[in-house]
């Protein structure tokens, strides 16, 4: 089995996704998710790679998890 994890912004639209086995926990790839987004600016500049703010459901709640996400 596999697992499909996708980051989307506030309206829906997926800005990453990552395909992984369907054993592993839903937290343990959190990093390499939000590592793979990349927004182009409408202005010049270098795309964003984090967004200013991420709502997660409780898996993500272990302190380890918070740090992945802030840094």
């Amino acid at each position: 089995t596999s697992k499909i994890h996708v980051c989307v912004d506030g309206h829906g639209l997926p800005l990453s996704v990552l395909v992984t086995a369907g054993q592993c926990s839903d937290a343990a790839h959190v990093g390499q998710l939000l590592d793979a987004i990349d927004v182009p600016r409408p202005s010049r500049g270098r795309p964003r790679k984090r967004p200013s703010s991420v709502r997660v459901d409780r898996a993500y709640g272990a302190r380890h998890y918070r740090q992945q996400i802030q840094a």
